[in-house]
Protein backbone atom coordinates (compact mmCIF):
# COMPACT_ATOMS: atom_id res chain seq x y z
CA UNK A 1 0.00 0.00 0.00
CA UNK A 2 2.50 2.54 0.88
CA UNK A 3 4.35 1.86 -2.09
CA UNK A 4 1.88 2.33 -4.29
CA UNK A 5 1.32 5.71 -2.43
CA UNK A 6 4.87 6.41 -2.95
CA UNK A 7 4.84 5.80 -6.84
CA UNK A 8 1.57 7.63 -7.16
CA UNK A 9 2.91 10.85 -5.55
CA UNK A 10 5.79 10.70 -7.68
CA UNK A 11 3.81 10.11 -10.89
CA UNK A 12 1.69 13.69 -10.39
CA UNK A 13 5.08 14.94 -10.92
CA UNK A 14 5.72 13.53 -14.60
CA UNK A 15 5.54 15.41 -17.79
CA UNK A 16 2.27 14.25 -19.29
CA UNK A 17 0.86 12.04 -16.89
CA UNK A 18 -2.10 14.45 -15.42
CA UNK A 19 -4.56 12.83 -18.39
CA UNK A 20 -3.97 9.73 -16.16
CA UNK A 21 -3.70 10.52 -12.37
CA UNK A 22 -7.68 10.09 -11.90
CA UNK A 23 -7.20 6.84 -13.26
CA UNK A 24 -3.92 5.85 -11.35
CA UNK A 25 -5.35 7.18 -7.77
CA UNK A 26 -8.73 5.03 -7.96
CA UNK A 27 -6.15 2.30 -8.58
CA UNK A 28 -4.84 3.23 -5.08
CA UNK A 29 -7.81 3.78 -3.85
CA UNK A 30 -9.64 0.87 -4.45
CA UNK A 31 -6.34 -1.24 -3.44
CA UNK A 32 -6.67 1.04 0.32
CA UNK A 33 -10.62 -0.39 0.20
CA UNK A 34 -10.43 -3.94 -0.44
CA UNK A 35 -7.75 -3.84 2.19
CA UNK A 36 -9.44 -2.29 4.57
CA UNK A 37 -12.88 -4.21 3.58
CA UNK A 38 -10.78 -7.28 4.09
CA UNK A 39 -9.69 -6.19 7.58
CA UNK A 40 -13.37 -5.54 8.70
CA UNK A 41 -12.64 -1.83 8.29
CA UNK A 42 -15.92 -1.19 6.75
CA UNK A 43 -16.32 2.19 7.43
CA UNK A 44 -12.63 3.33 6.05
CA UNK A 45 -13.44 0.85 2.86
CA UNK A 46 -16.89 2.53 2.27
CA UNK A 47 -14.88 5.90 2.03
CA UNK A 48 -11.79 4.61 0.01
CA UNK A 49 -14.41 2.59 -2.21
CA UNK A 50 -16.69 5.72 -2.52
CA UNK A 51 -13.37 7.77 -3.39
CA UNK A 52 -12.36 5.19 -6.01
CA UNK A 53 -15.81 5.39 -7.62
CA UNK A 54 -15.84 9.23 -8.11
CA UNK A 55 -11.82 8.50 -9.58
CA UNK A 56 -12.67 5.97 -12.04
CA UNK A 57 -16.22 8.23 -13.36
CA UNK A 58 -13.79 11.11 -13.87
CA UNK A 59 -11.10 8.76 -15.49
CA UNK A 60 -13.93 7.75 -18.07
CA UNK A 61 -14.22 11.41 -18.73
CA UNK A 62 -10.80 11.94 -19.33
CA UNK A 63 -9.94 9.04 -21.38
CA UNK A 64 -11.00 10.90 -24.70
CA UNK A 65 -7.88 12.88 -24.04
CA UNK A 66 -5.51 9.61 -23.84
CA UNK A 67 -4.05 7.83 -27.25
CA UNK A 68 -6.13 5.99 -29.47
CA UNK A 69 -4.08 2.89 -28.20
CA UNK A 70 -5.45 2.72 -24.93
CA UNK A 71 -8.75 4.50 -25.04
CA UNK A 72 -10.10 0.62 -24.83
CA UNK A 73 -9.69 0.97 -21.29
CA UNK A 74 -12.21 3.27 -21.01
CA UNK A 75 -14.77 0.24 -21.08
CA UNK A 76 -13.14 -0.84 -17.44
CA UNK A 77 -13.44 2.51 -15.90
CA UNK A 78 -17.04 2.52 -16.75
CA UNK A 79 -17.59 -0.90 -14.86
CA UNK A 80 -14.96 0.34 -11.84
CA UNK A 81 -17.35 3.17 -11.03
CA UNK A 82 -19.84 0.97 -10.83
CA UNK A 83 -18.00 -2.00 -9.11
CA UNK A 84 -16.80 1.42 -6.66
CA UNK A 85 -20.37 1.79 -6.28
CA UNK A 86 -21.17 -1.75 -5.47
CA UNK A 87 -18.61 -2.50 -2.64
CA UNK A 88 -19.49 1.28 -0.56
CA UNK A 89 -22.86 -0.37 -0.92
CA UNK A 90 -21.73 -3.74 0.79
CA UNK A 91 -19.16 -1.85 3.19
CA UNK A 92 -22.51 -0.09 4.38
CA UNK A 93 -24.47 -2.94 4.31
CA UNK A 94 -22.05 -4.47 6.80
CA UNK A 95 -22.28 -1.81 8.76
CA UNK A 96 -25.69 -2.04 9.56
CA UNK A 97 -26.76 0.67 7.49
CA UNK A 98 -28.55 -1.94 5.16
CA UNK A 99 -31.05 0.57 3.16
CA UNK A 100 -28.24 2.89 1.97
CA UNK A 101 -26.04 0.27 1.13
CA UNK A 102 -28.82 -1.46 -1.11
CA UNK A 103 -29.46 2.28 -2.54
CA UNK A 104 -25.38 1.76 -3.37
CA UNK A 105 -25.90 -1.60 -4.85
CA UNK A 106 -28.98 -1.35 -6.91
CA UNK A 107 -27.60 1.92 -8.81
CA UNK A 108 -24.36 0.01 -9.38
CA UNK A 109 -26.80 -3.19 -11.09
CA UNK A 110 -28.73 -0.24 -12.90
CA UNK A 111 -25.52 1.20 -14.52
CA UNK A 112 -23.99 -2.62 -15.12
CA UNK A 113 -27.94 -3.56 -17.03
CA UNK A 114 -27.37 0.07 -18.89
CA UNK A 115 -23.97 -0.61 -20.22
CA UNK A 116 -23.90 -4.24 -20.76
CA UNK A 117 -27.84 -5.67 -20.43
CA UNK A 118 -29.11 -8.74 -18.87
CA UNK A 119 -26.18 -11.71 -20.67
CA UNK A 120 -23.50 -10.35 -18.96
CA UNK A 121 -20.90 -11.18 -15.88
CA UNK A 122 -20.78 -7.83 -14.58
CA UNK A 123 -24.60 -8.38 -14.24
CA UNK A 124 -24.22 -11.58 -12.70
CA UNK A 125 -21.80 -9.75 -10.39
CA UNK A 126 -24.36 -6.80 -9.19
CA UNK A 127 -26.76 -9.37 -8.98
CA UNK A 128 -24.77 -11.12 -6.48
CA UNK A 129 -23.92 -8.42 -4.69
CA UNK A 130 -27.47 -7.13 -4.41
CA UNK A 131 -28.58 -10.50 -3.19
CA UNK A 132 -25.90 -10.27 -0.72
CA UNK A 133 -27.32 -6.91 0.91
CA UNK A 134 -31.37 -8.25 0.48
CA UNK A 135 -30.05 -11.28 2.61
CA UNK A 136 -28.74 -8.50 5.40
CA UNK A 137 -32.01 -7.42 5.55
CA UNK A 138 -33.72 -10.65 6.06
CA UNK A 139 -35.56 -10.53 2.67
CA UNK A 140 -34.55 -14.20 1.74
CA UNK A 141 -36.93 -14.70 -0.81
CA UNK A 142 -35.59 -11.46 -3.07
CA UNK A 143 -32.10 -12.81 -2.37
CA UNK A 144 -32.63 -15.98 -3.69
CA UNK A 145 -34.73 -14.54 -6.89
CA UNK A 146 -31.44 -12.09 -7.42
CA UNK A 147 -28.56 -15.37 -7.20
CA UNK A 148 -31.13 -17.42 -9.68
CA UNK A 149 -31.32 -14.23 -11.89
CA UNK A 150 -27.26 -13.30 -11.77
CA UNK A 151 -26.83 -17.48 -12.54
CA UNK A 152 -29.77 -16.88 -15.35
CA UNK A 153 -27.74 -13.97 -16.75
CA UNK A 154 -25.04 -16.26 -17.41
CA UNK A 155 -27.03 -19.12 -19.21
CA UNK A 156 -28.23 -20.89 -16.25
CA UNK A 157 -26.99 -23.84 -15.07
CA UNK A 158 -26.60 -26.19 -17.65
CA UNK A 159 -24.92 -23.83 -19.69
CA UNK A 160 -22.42 -23.15 -16.74
CA UNK A 161 -21.93 -26.89 -16.45
CA UNK A 162 -21.09 -26.77 -20.22
CA UNK A 163 -18.83 -24.45 -20.83
CA UNK A 164 -16.73 -25.92 -17.67
CA UNK A 165 -16.78 -28.94 -19.31
CA UNK A 166 -15.20 -27.29 -22.34
CA UNK A 167 -12.92 -25.96 -20.31
CA UNK A 168 -11.86 -29.07 -18.50
CA UNK A 169 -12.95 -28.41 -15.32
Amino acid sequence: MKRNARLFSEARSWPNAQPYLSAWEANVEEAKARLFNARGQFREAEAAFGKAEVLYRNADVKFRSWPVAITRWSLWTDAYGDYGASFAGVAKASQGRLVEGEVDVRRALLGRLKSNGKYHVDTANMLGQFSYVLMEQGRFKEAVRSRHAGAQSLGGGAALRARRHELGR
